[in-house]
């Protein structure tokens, strides 16, 4: 029974072997790994060699004796059936293909082929046995393929360079170029022996840079020179060997005046500037961008110090604010120094403090001028903002001007880091301008100066004020003014203030607004106004809140044409420093342009009247006023001009006519000695005419002198005339200076006639002989 089994079984098995291999379809599965070298129709490029390595996955159907969907006529022979297994074998040779020239190529490829095949296939049977069956094939096919790759490609390629021939140019026989790159040097065959000054010009494309260097510079006459002209820094007598130096813009001119014996030899390259932000100190020499850092070079590793600058340009409307986050100058005389700030440094070698911020001036240019060593490092940098149309709120060294009507100005808080031997911080100035028709008033809330180091007598300033201080004659500002104390502007409405702070702690705020001026004032006051075209009004003085320091101020009265200004004072007090009864000290009162000479300039007599000059104005000087103490009450008015021929002395002032007298003018006040009044009297007559002269009263108390009397060249003294005898004039004028107390008399008269044609005077020197 179980033999039956067996037999079966294997009946059974060999059953269905037959059946799949001669009615079933075949499924095979191929892996082939080709390296092939295809033969194309396409003419082939030469020297390219190419290793391609494929790999195909293939799932075909075929059936024995069967034309397969491929076009192609396939013969198959019976294959040899084994019992398990059917392994199929294929060799195919492919087309070769020719190599590109000159190029080496390593190509990883994944093709997806599709093949249109006419080809004849035969297939040999198989022998069948009992466990495997192998099936071996040799196909020959001739195909026509169209492909899409996808192709991924490593090339690489080497390169033959020829060698780039730098032109060499020679200084006296070329005089510009434009070439990319080139040397620049001295043939010996164009030198003379007597110094020869020659300059060549290298000229790039706009936007580019030229770099220069000097393997050879040997200069062995003390007359000989040789520089470069438009680099970023500065040289001396001539290059440093081998040192790198860049120009600004695209220009650069090397001049040189040379002897036989020097030599230099000198190498350009073009570079572009480009877009950038971050520049270095010697290798950039010009900015423009809205911010950006300046640097230190690391390459700069060579003696002695470099001698470089660097510019920073903005829009008008635009502030440049820079600062320094490093600054490290290993020797005192290396030095950073930064131009164009409104913060103005006073000394050559003060240097930028570290993470303090200076601000552009309305010219919108900072200079950076430096001397840098090779172990010097720098690291600053900028920004800039828009600077505000309607801003009231104003910062020390920030802000630099401004035409608004009112606003304050304080201390940013930001000051030199100094000890008390440094006494040279930088100095920041503001300045208030008003339309001609206002004025300005300015006064200081807040106040505070922690320190005056030696030799500095003052921290803030103010000038263009009325009022000024008395430290120097011609000093035009007042010093520290005292806190809450209001001083005005002059005419011009130029108002600056000035300071120095050394430290934090020091600060200050102060306000000002702007009033319509008011020119025709009939109660004026000294140091607030300034001017007054009124006919006639009251000065008096500012007083002052607080105690002030002395200080000056003056007023003018205009005058009227064909019209006398006539004016008093009724009271006069003077504070501390001064008495009015010696004329000593340092507060005085004047009044000038009057004509008449004060004994003591700082005495004004109370309740007398002084005279101007017909058609002049007066001027009111107080010079060491103290505005919380001193006080006065001065008036003035119009009188007409006189036409009268009785002039008084110190009320007239001179005559034209043709005959006159002139007498004292007289007071009810008895005067002191020190009160006399000296006044002057002209006398004017045509030309071709003289003046007869003569008293008939003088007092011996009189001192006086006149001036032009022929045979009195020193002068005739008035008391030294003989009375109601005639003087002749010289020339056609007389000048008569005459000092008279209360109660003085003297009473002289004059006459004119014309100068007969004989005695006319032909020269200065020639005197009138009269009959």
């Amino acid at each position: 029974m179980k033999l039956f089994v067996v037999i079966f079984a294997a009946f059974i098995v060999c059953f269905v072997v037959i059946v799949e291999a001669q009615q079933s379809t075949l499924k095979t599965t191929r892996k082939l790994t080709t390296t092939s070298k295809p033969s194309t129709s396409t003419k082939p490029k030469p020297n390219l060699s190419t290793t391609t390595t494929r790999q195909l996955t293939t799932t075909r159907k075929l059936n024995a004796t069967t034309t397969a969907k491929r076009n192609a006529t396939t013969t198959t022979k019976p294959a040899t059936i084994s019992t398990q297994k059917s392994t199929l074998k294929s060799t195919l040779k492919p087309t070769s293909t020719t190599p590109k020239p000159n190029l080496t190529t390593t190509t990883t490829r994944k093709l997806t082929t599709t093949r249109k095949l006419n080809a004849t296939t035969t297939t040999k049977p198989a022998t069948i046995s009992a466990q495997k069956s192998t099936l071996k094939s040799t196909t020959t096919l001739k195909s026509t393929t169209t492909r899409k790759q996808n192709l991924t490609t490593t090339t690489t390629r080497k390169l033959t360079t020829k060698p780039v021939t730098v032109p060499v140019f020679s200084l006296c026989r070329d005089t510009n170029s434009t070439a990319a790159t080139g040397r620049i040097q001295l043939v010996k065959n164009t030198q003379t022996s007597a110094s020869s000054p020659c300059t060549f010009h290298i000229v790039a494309p706009l936007g580019q840079q030229i770099q220069i260097s000097c393997s050879v510079v040997s200069l062995d006459n003390y007359t000989s020179t040789m520089t470069l002209i438009g680099l970023t820094e500065s040289l001396g007598r001539q290059p440093i060997a081998n040192r790198i130096y860049y120009s600004v813009e695209n220009t650069l001119s090397l001049y040189s005046e040379f002897v036989e014996t020097d030599e230099f030899n000198c190498k350009w390259d073009i570079l572009s500037k480009g877009n950038t932000t971050q520049f270095y100190l010697c290798r950039h020499g010009l900015a423009s961008s809205a911010n950006g850092s300046i640097q230190s070079m690391a390459s700069n590793l060579s003696d002695p110090s470099r001698n470089c600058f660097f510019t920073i340009r903005a829009p008008p409307e635009d502030q440049i604010g820079f600062s320094c986050s490093v600054l490290n100058l290993t020797s005192y005389y290396n030095s950073l120094r930064i131009n164009g700030t409104v913060a103005v440094f006073n000394s050559y070698y003060e240097r930028p403090e570290i993470n303090k911020t200076y601000y552009s001036t309305a010219l919108n240019e900072l200079i950076l001028t430096s001397e840098i060593g090779k172990y010097d490092s720098i690291n600053c940098n900028w920004t800039t903002t828009r600077r505000g149309n309607n801003q009231t709120n104003f910062k020390l060294c920030r802000d630099e001007e401004t035409t608004a009507a009112m606003g304050s100005i304080s201390s940013t808080n930001m000051y030199d880091t100094v000890d008390y031997y440094d006494t040279t911080p930088e100095e920041c100035s503001f300045l208030i301008k008003a339309p001609p028709e206002q004025q300005i008033e300015i006064s200081c809330s807040s106040f505070n100066i922690s320190y005056y180091p030696a030799g500095v007598f003052y921290i803030l300033q103010i000038s263009g004020l009325i009022e000024t201080g008395m430290s120097d004659y011609f000093d035009p500002t007042i010093k520290d003014p005292p806190e809450n104390e209001t001083f005005y502007s002059t005419s011009q409405n130029n108002v600056t203030l000035s300071a120095q702070l050394y430290f934090d702690s020091d600060w200050l705020s102060c306000n000002w607004k702007t009033n319509r001026k008011v020119l025709n004032k009939t109660n004026p006051q000294l140091c607030r106004d300034e001017e007054s075209s009124s006919p006639n009004g009251t000065i008096t003085p500012l007083k002052a809140v607080h105690l002030m320091p002395p200080g000056k101020c003056n007023f003018f009265v205009y005058g009227h044409p064909d019209q006398q200004l006539q004016f008093f004072c009724s009271d006069i007090k003077y504070g501390f420093g001064y008495n009015p009864e010696t004329g000593t000290g340092y507060s005085g009162f004047e009044v000038a342009g009057f004509g008449e000479a004060v004994i003591h300039p700082s005495t004004i007599v109370i309740n007398r009247i002084y005279y101007s000059y017909p058609g002049s104005g007066v001027s009111f000087y107080a010079y060491g006023i103290e505005r919380s103490r001193d006080w006065f009450n001065c008036s003035w008015s119009i009188l007409p001009k006189s036409t009268t021929t009785n002039f008084k002395l110190c009320r007239e002032k001179s005559s034209s006519s043709a005959n006159g007298t002139i007498t004292p003018l007289q007071s009810t006040k008895l005067m002191k000695y020190h009160d006399a009044r000296y006044c002057k009297f002209d006398i004017d007559a045509l030309p071709n005419q003289q003046i007869a002269f003569s008293c008939s009263a003088v007092d011996d108390t009189i001192r006086g002198l006149i001036d032009g009397i022929i045979g009195f060249d020193e002068g005739l003294g008035l008391t030294e005339l003989v009375l109601n005898k005639k003087y002749y004039s010289k020339y056609n004028y007389l000048k008569l200076g005459i000092e008279v107390n209360d109660g003085d008399w003297f009473n002289c008269k004059w006459t004119v006639r014309p100068v007969p044609r004989a005695n006319r005077i032909t020269s200065p020197q020639t005197q009138l002989l009269l009959p």
